[in-house]
């Protein structure tokens, strides 16, 4: 049985690049102990488990011990699958890499099962293969240190590289993210907006654009989550004066044992309009499967035939929450919720990528059923828009655009995080009690419509959607938090 201190993932300062699927944030740390205040500590505690791997319940808060497995209902397990999942043999994942179960063969979990390398994912060199057109090139460090990723190979053909990449040439011959090339930070041009100039004497505004003596056109540097000007291999902006065509998005590594690492770059874009299919196909002239200006893809819709990741396209914001004196821009509108896509915590405290989902409630009388946005379904979906609770406490939850097909009440599901897209109808989550029981479609309740030792329910109960559950099913406390009234239908 593997020791404790090999599984667990050792506490991480300042939860800057967002914590680990099997951690948390302690806001308040602890002083005795020498943890500093927001550290990523283990969710299981803060020694983590005595043996084995700690992980969340899915689609709940709660996390417990997993003990890992060669075999699995009298199967003998592959390598890298280490746990029982619904009966079944199961690699482990989680969201920093940190834990991934399949990094002694070269390989990602993903689903149950160890898979190769993707493109800007950490492979090993003579190991597990790259999807087809790529090839393991060693990035960052030098032996016996080096950091190897799958990467478009471009040895024969400089012009081979997909949207958003430039050939980096030398020994490398590969394609790289363009952020990486030319101080490739996401900017925009300063407009004229009146005021006055140096000398004092008042500035047009007529639309026109700051310059340098020499006609150098004035640019600023912009956070993620903002339209951006277009580059060129060389650097050179193609775009015409203005705030720019391009997504101030992410582009990053995936790296086994540090986890994931994001950094900005000016992605161009494509014809797809808001809540329109996107998908994570970047190859040249793929224009109307990628997110016109302003747009970000969420990959809520599952996999390709392909093996891409598809979604749709929505609007794009600025996640952080905001502050005293500081408001998060691109906000959203009126009834919308800025949703931490990715999870992410940004270390500067500035901007986090997000889009705009229509916010909605379980219990509530008029926004308890989402409708479509354009021709995409969405379900209401009681988590929290932060990504810090996979369960809301009071109900509280986003429209979550629909994956291609949902399973009924009841039925297994293979999603259990929303934000890779609603599994489920309105009004349903998936998830399952125990890591050991599948997922499944299950319809949520109002804990506190319950009558208990013979009470009267709050008279709010008779009407209120989703308040009690279907003859024969029981409303149970999903959550052990003081307070939360979301329940599960069993």
């Amino acid at each position: 049985m593997a020791d404790a201190n090999d599984v667990n993932p050792a506490p991480i300062d300042a939860c800057s690049g967002g914590c680990a699927d099997n951690q948390v944030c302690d806001v308040d740390g602890d002083v005795d102990a020498g943890i500093a205040r927001r550290t990523c500590v283990s969710g299981c505690g803060l020694g983590g488990c005595d043996a084995g791997f700690c992980r969340r319940v899915p689609g709940t808060a709660n996390f417990q011990c997993v003990t890992p497995s060669n075999t699995c209902a009298g199967a003998a397990c592959g390598p890298g699958q280490q746990a029982c999942v619904a009966n079944e043999c199961s690699c482990l994942v989680s969201a920093r890499g940190t834990q991934d179960t399949c990094q002694g063969v070269g390989q990602w979990c993903r689903g149950k099962a160890c898979a190769s390398p993707a493109r800007y994912e950490e492979c090993t060199i003579g190991g597990a293969p790259c999807p087809t057109g790529e090839v393991c090139r060693n990035v960052f460090g030098s032996a016996p240190n080096q950091i190897a990723f799958c990467l478009k190979d471009c040895s024969a053909n400089q012009d081979a590289c997909d949207v958003g990449e430039n050939c980096a040439g030398g020994s490398l011959n590969a394609c790289l993210p363009s952020g990486l090339f030319n101080g490739g930070e996401c900017s925009q041009n300063i407009p004229l907006d009146g005021g006055f100039d140096d000398a004092g004497a008042p500035l047009p505004t007529d639309g026109g654009f700051r310059r340098f003596p020499d006609g150098g056109l004035i640019i600023r540097t912009v956070p993620v989550g903002n339209t951006c000007l277009v580059r060129n291999a060389m650097g050179a902006i193609v775009d015409t004066p203005g705030a720019g065509r391009g997504n101030c998005t992410y582009a990053g590594f995936r790296v086994w044992r540090f986890g994931f690492f994001p950094f900005d770059t000016c992605m161009p874009p494509g014809t797809a309009a808001l809540g329109q299919r996107c998908v994570r196909d970047l190859t040249v002239g793929n224009d109307a499967t990628r997110c016109a200006t302003g747009l970000e893809c969420a990959y809520t819709g599952g996999t390709t035939d392909a093996g891409f990741d598809e979604g749709i396209c929505l609007k794009a914001c600025n996640a952080n929450p905001s502050k005293p004196g500081f408001v998060s821009q691109p906000a959203c509108g009126t009834g919308e919720a800025c949703v931490n896509l990715y999870r992410y915590t940004d270390p500067d405290d500035n901007s986090v990528l997000g889009v705009c989902m229509k916010k909605c409630n379980v219990f509530s009388a008029t926004t308890s059923t989402c409708g479509p946005l354009a021709s995409s379904p969405t379900s209401c979906v009681p988590a929290s828009a932060d990504g810090q609770l996979s369960l809301s406490l009071d109900g509280e939850g986003i429209c979550v655009p629909q994956q291609r097909t949902i399973a009924a009440t009841g039925a297994r599901c293979d999603q259990t995080d929303p934000f890779r897209g609603a599994a489920c109808g309105n009004a349903q989550v998936c998830s399952s009690n125990t890591l050991t029981d599948p997922a499944t479609c299950i319809q949520v309740c109002d804990t506190s419509c319950v009558g208990v030792d013979g009470g009267t329910p709050p008279a709010r109960c008779a009407t209120q959607p989703n308040a009690t559950c279907p003859s024969g099913r029981t409303c149970r406390r999903a959550s052990s938090t003081t307070g939360a009234t979301v329940g599960y239908c069993q």
